[in-house]
C-alpha cells in the first residue's frame, strides 16, 4: 500500500488546516516544536534551519513538511507516533489526542503514545477549529437571545409586583455607561432595554451581569447569566479572530453593522494580519491594558472582509478618554500590530494614522529597552522572533514571566539539533570547521545544573562537549 494511502497519512490531511491554525495560534512554541520535529527525523535539515517569517508562513511549512514525509514513509506509523509526541512535548494535547482518536476510528491498528515529558514552554491555548467556532457561536447567540428575554420578562414582573422600580434600574444601566439618567427616559423595561441594546450582545454581557448582581442575587438567571459567561469567556479564549470573523460575516449576516448614534460612538481597529491567528481574549486584553474599566464598554465586535477591521461600538460618555488614550499610546499600539484607530463621534471623524510597516523583532527590542512587559509578551505572541534579538535585551526578556530556554546560546544550539537526539540536548563547539559535519551522542545529563561530559567527539580536529538537560 502506498504511504499516501495510509489511514496516517489520510488522518493528517484531514486535520491539517487545524493543527496549522494551532500552531499559528501559539507562535511562542513553534521553534520547540521544529525541534522536536528535526530531532525525530520528520523534516528535512533545510526546513528546520530556514523558518518562514509569520506564524502562520512557519506553520504551514512544518505541517506540510511532516505530511510529506508521511506520505512518502516507508513506515507512516512511526512518523505519525513522531508527530503526536512532538504536539505533547509542547502541551498541545488536545490535538495530539484528536490524532490519535481519528486514526483509531479509520483504523484497526493502535498507535499508543504516552504522555510526553513536557518542555518549559510558554502556556499554549487548545484552540477550537473553525467548525467548532461556528457551532459554539451559533449555540450562543440563540442561549444569548432567548436568556434576555427571559431577563426582560423577569425585570418585568418584579416591578409589576412592586419589588423594584423602574427608575432604580434605569439608574443603576445609567451609572454604569457614565450616562445621565435623564438621557434614559423610559416608560417600561421593554423601553429600557431596547435602549440599552447598542451596550450589550452576546459577545459582551457585562451591563447585564450588572444589572443582574444588583437585582436578581440569588435568582435562577443570574446563575443562568453566569453560566452563559463561562461559554463566552471559553469561546473567547480559544477562538482565533479569522474564525470568529469568518462565522460572524457567514452564519450571523443578519446583524447590522454597528454605527455611530447619539450615545454610540463607532471605533475601527485595522490589525496587521498576524492577529487573524490571535485569539478574542487577546485583542479583549489589548483593550483592557489600554483602556482600563472601560473596556468593559466596548461592544458589538464586527469584521469587514478584506484586512483584518474590527468595528466595536462605545458608549459617547467615554469618547474623550478613548481619544486621550489613542493620542498618547498609539506608538504602542503601533508596535503591536495596531496600525490605524478611526472613531467617528456623530459629527466628523478622527483619524490615528500609524506607520503600518512592522518590524516585530525590532518592537520587541524597544519594548525590553522601555521595560514594557505587556508589550513583550504580546509581540512573543504575535511570532516576533526572540532569537533575532541582542545577547543583553534577551536577558532583560528573560527576567519577565514568560517560559523562554535557558539562555540565548542554548537557543541558537538547539536549531541546530541533529536528528537521532533528543531535545534539550546542547551541543557547543569550541570552534567549528565551515565544512565540518557535527555528530552528537546520547549520554550525559545535567543534574541539578551540574554538566556531565560524557563524551568528546572529535570532528575535523575539532572538539564538541555534549550537554544534555535531565531527562
Amino acid at each position: 500500500m502506498a504511504a499516501i494511502d495510509a489511514p496516517e497519512y489520510i488522518v493528517v490531511k484531514d486535520h491539517l488546516a487545524d493543527v496549522i491554525d494551532l500552531l499559528a495560534g501559539n507562535a511562542p512554541v513553534i521553534t520547540q516544536f521544529s525541534n522536536h520535529l528535526f530531532s525525530s527525523g520528520l523534516i528535512p535539515k533545510e526546513v528546520h534551519l530556514n523558518p518562514k517569517s509569520s506564524p502562520l508562513d512557519r506553520a504551514t511549512q512544518l505541517i506540510n513538511s511532516v505530511s510529506c514525509t508521511i506520505g512518502a514513509h516507508s513506515d507512516p506509523n512511526s512518523v505519525f507516533h513522531g508527530l503526536v509526541s512532538s504536539l505533547q512535548k509542547v502541551e498541545l494535547t488536545d490535538m495530539a489526542r484528536k490524532l490519535q482518536q481519528s486514526l483509531g476510528g479509520i483504523s484497526h491498528s493502535q498507535v499508543v503514545v504516552p504522555l510526553a515529558a513536557v518542555d518549559q514552554s510558554p502556556t499554549v491555548i487548545q484552540l477550537s477549529s473553525k467548525d467548532e467556532v461556528a457551532r459554539n457561536i451559533d449555540k450562543l447567540y440563540d442561549q444569548f437571545t432567548d436568556l434576555v428575554t427571559d431577563l426582560r420578562t423577569q425585570f418585568e414582573e418584579l416591578i409589576s409586583e412592586g419589588k423594584i422600580k423602574l427608575i432604580q434600574v434605569t439608574r443603576q444601566a445609567a451609572d454604569y455607561l457614565r450616562r445621565r439618567v435623564t438621557s434614559l427616559q423610559v416608560n417600561s423595561i421593554d423601553e429600557l432595554f431596547d435602549s440599552l441594546r447598542p451596550h450589550c450582545d452576546f459577545l459582551n454581557c457585562s451591563l447585564l451581569r450588572k444589572l443582574t448582581n444588583k437585582f436578581l442575587a440569588g435568582d435562577e438567571l443570574q446563575l443562568s447569566l453566569s453560566q452563559y459567561i463561562d461559554k463566552m469567556d471559553k469561546l473567547l479564549e480559544s477562538s482565533q479572530l479569522k474564525h470568529i470573523r469568518s462565522t460572524v460575516k457567514e452564519r450571523l449576516s443578519f446583524l447590522p453593522a454597528p454605527t455611530t448614534s447619539e450615545h454610540t460612538v463607532l471605533i475601527i481597529f485595522k490589525l496587521h494580519d498576524r492577529w487573524e491567528e490571535m485569539t478574542l481574549e487577546n485583542f479583549k486584553r489589548v483593550l483592557i491594558h489600554y483602556f482600563g474599566s472601560n473596556a468593559d464598554l466596548f461592544s458589538h465586535i464586527y469584521f469587514d472582509y478584506g484586512s483584518l477591521i474590527v468595528k466595536m461600538l462605545i458608549p459617547t460618555s467615554i469618547f474623550q478618554s478613548v481619544k486621550d488614550v489613542l493620542i498618547a499610546r498609539r506608538s504602542s499600539m503601533n508596535r503591536i500590530g495596531i496600525f490605524e484607530v478611526v472613531i467617528r463621534p456623530i459629527s466628523g471623524e478622527m483619524e490615528f494614522n500609524i506607520d503600518d510597516a512592522i518590524d516585530f523583532e525590532q518592537s520587541l527590542m524597544d519594548s525590553v529597552k522601555e521595560n514594557d512587559d505587556f508589550d513583550a509578551i504580546m509581540l512573543l505572541k504575535l511570532g516576533a522572533d526572540h532569537y533575532s534579538i541582542s545577547a543583553n535585551a534577551y536577558n532583560q526578556l528573560s527576567m519577565i514571566d514568560i517560559d523562554l530556554p535557558l539562555t540565548q546560546e542554548t537557543n541558537l544550539n538547539e536549531r541546530n539539533e541533529i536528528p537521532g537526539t533528543k531535545y534539550g540536548q546542547l551541543s557547543r563547539s569550541t570552534s567549528q570547521s565551515s565544512q565540518g559535519k557535527q555528530s552528537v551522542s546520547k549520554n550525559g545529563l545535567v543534574n541539578f545544573g551540574i554538566c556531565i561530559i560524557d563524551e568528546i567527539i572529535k570532528v575535523n580536529y575539532f572538539f564538541v562537549l555534549i550537554f544534555l538537560h535531565k531527562l
